[in-house]
């Protein structure tokens, strides 16, 4: 699988991705208004190597901290992010 779209999934929570970390290949997910999600959920999706693009607006649970903490750890990732510029800086 290389696209993922979970717009919108209100049920989705940090234990929910973790169940992602298998993914290898993906490089495309979608997690815009995924309301539950936080920047430990966050964490545990920095195993996808191949990720590319990871839209993440309307996660108003996650901060600045969490999105900076998972930038050092995807450092090695060639990675876009799509985000409420209104909520990070």
């Amino acid at each position: 699988m290389q696209h993922l779209n979970l717009f919108g999934c209100n049920n989705l929570t940090d234990d929910g991705l973790a169940h992602l970390t298998p993914l290898i290949a993906l490089q495309h997910l979608n997690l815009s208004y995924c309301i539950n999600v936080t920047d430990d959920g966050l964490a545990h999706l920095t195993p996808l190597t191949a990720l590319q693009y990871l839209d993440l607006f309307g996660c108003n649970k996650l901060t600045d901290a969490g999105l900076a903490r998972f930038k050092i750890l995807a450092a090695s990732l060639n990675l876009l992010i799509n985000k409420d510029i209104n909520k990070f800086s």
